[in-house]
């Protein structure tokens, strides 16, 4: 019988999603049976159920701390919309400050865009080691029920007429889930020192 390449995305996908201890043991048994003849669409539909099943018990395990989590999320960006509408509110004293520093138009423009892009990446970065501090059994599903929610609920926020909106609203949301990610990172890079230090 020769041998079936095993597929790849499916495979990545159960080995970054499934947790415990049998989660190598049911990678192994799908992959040897598909290598015995079962087709490519069973490997998936296994590998979808198993993924599903994890996720619903990881959302009944994360309970509470699923919905603090993304509330402290949220409260991280809610408190950067406020200093963002404060930015707003003295753009004019700030372009007049840097005018009278002998900053030239263009730069000025360039400086502030910069300082309120800055201020929203930190933001996002904050709101994401939030999230996954606060929910730390299950920071994966923490931050892609918080990414989830912040698209679901930024959308109505916007109002895309024009077409160089949608290359704002891009950079927009890309900035945002850049920032919430490597805000995750952080939170796990700390987590990882920590059990390294004290040895648990």
């Amino acid at each position: 019988m020769t041998s079936r390449p095993p597929l790849r995305i499916a495979t990545w996908l159960l080995q970054r999603c499934l947790r415990g201890r049998h989660a190598e043991s049911l990678i192994g048994d799908l992959l040897e049976l598909h290598q015995e003849g079962k087709s490519k669409w069973w490997y998936w539909r296994q590998a979808l159920a198993a993924v599903s099943a994890d996720i619903a018990d990881a959302v009944r395990d994360s309970g509470r701390s699923l919905i603090v989590a993304v509330v402290a999320g949220w409260c991280a960006i809610l408190l950067w919309r406020e200093l963002n509408a404060v930015l707003i509110a003295h753009i004019g004293d700030m372009y007049w400050f840097l005018r009278h520093a002998g900053v030239d138009r263009g730069e000025g423009y360039f400086l502030v865009w910069l300082l309120g892009a800055l201020l929203r990446f930190a933001f996002f970065v904050a709101s994401g080691w939030l999230v996954a501090r606060v929910n730390a059994r299950h920071p994966a599903l923490a931050i892609a029920v918080f990414v989830a929610s912040v698209f679901l609920i930024t959308l109505s926020w916007q109002q895309v007429r024009l077409p160089w909106h949608y290359a704002v609203w891009l950079v927009h949301y890309g900035m945002a889930v850049t920032g919430i990610v490597a805000g995750a990172w952080l939170a796990a890079r700390r987590r990882q020192r920590y059990s390294m230090i004290t040895g648990s």
